[in-house]
């Protein structure tokens, strides 16, 4: 009897466990050997990727997910730092920038070098260089952005791996942190616009910010920086709800946004000034409930077709189940 009262608190105690600290069967064990600097998941929730520095550059790892049981590739070193990851073309393909202003893109399978692009001669003082790829093509859309987020500055420029082709540009957008493609691949949601690359087109969109759209292609969020975030049936940019994050949770401003369950809820890292820790807030779109949710990192993803959350903290990554 003893022991199975025993057996039953233990079973009690990991239940809790796991659902409290959120560990699951697809979160490896990451630990870069300087501060991560960014990461990404791939789209089909096989691989995830950190850049960090060290004191003689960066680097990459890359770890499989879940039941991924393929050999992670073995990224060479940079010379410099690794600001941004990012999977495309179905996630065969992983892309980084170095803080040296270095494009490059490497096959997943088997880690070798098919495109690299040198943008630091054509950068204009007091721009960032700013990278998205596209989740299921070979398209990789870098952007010369201005540290002012409200100046129309911006150039983009949407090129092809690894022949390098640009296939779209975009002139005089509003400087921004976050950007989405859509669902079908044609369309890209600005600061204030949609474009579709492939006939050239802007659409613009008042109020449009920080852009997210859910896996379903249903739903897109908006947020800007008056603590605001606007829920949008989507194609046709319909207004479905407002969230006023300073009603709920003070003086913040969303500074990423992501869908998950299907798009049933809505992540947001929100800030309130510089010196203040971020904060992680969840929206439900079914209750219209706002919940905050206790974590602590810098950088983030939400692996998809799961509810993980993929966070870092210094040079490791905590895997977190969401609720």
């Amino acid at each position: 009897m003893k022991q199975r009262k025993k057996i039953v608190v233990l079973l009690a105690v990991g239940l809790f466990f796991w659902v409290t600290v959120g560990f699951t069967h697809a979160a490896p064990r990451i630990r870069a050997p300087g501060n991560i600097l960014s990461l990404a998941a791939s789209p089909d929730g096989r691989w995830i990727a950190v850049g960090f520095e060290t004191k003689k550059g960066g680097g990459i790892q890359v770890a499989p997910l879940g039941k991924n049981r393929a050999r992670a590739p073995r990224i060479p070193k940079t010379k410099s730092p690794v600001g941004f990851v990012g999977f495309l073309n179905n996630g065969t393909m992983l892309a980084a920038t170095t803080y040296d202003q270095q494009v490059i893109v490497w096959n997943v399978s088997d880690g070798k070098e098919i495109f690299r692009r040198d943008l630091k001669k054509v950068m204009l003082r007091g721009t960032r260089l700013d990278v998205l790829t596209h989740p299921t093509a070979p398209l990789i859309a870098w952007i010369f952005a201005s540290d002012h987020i409200n100046t129309k500055a911006a150039t983009l420029s949407l090129v092809k791996v690894p022949s390098g082709e640009t296939v779209g540009s975009l002139k005089n957008i509003r400087s921004q942190y976050q950007r989405a493609f859509t669902g079908d691949g044609e369309h890209l949601l600005l600061h204030g616009a949609m474009w579709n690359w492939k006939s050239g087109k802007a659409y613009r969109v008042k109020g449009m910010g920080l852009a997210a759209l859910s896996a379903d292609n249903r739903v897109a969020a908006f947020g800007d920086t008056d603590g605001q975030v606007t829920l949008h049936q989507f194609p046709l940019l319909t207004k479905l709800d407002t969230i006023d994050l300073k009603k709920y949770s003070g003086d913040f401003c969303p500074e990423k946004m992501a869908f998950y369950r299907g798009g049933k809820s809505l992540l947001m890292k929100c800030i309130e000034d510089d010196r203040s820790p971020a904060h992680f807030l969840i929206w439900n779109l079914k209750t219209k409930r706002l919940r905050k949710l206790k974590v602590r990192g810098a950088y983030w993803t939400i692996i998809p077709k799961t509810r993980t959350l993929a966070i870092s903290r210094r040079n490791r990554v905590i895997f977190k189940r969401l609720p």
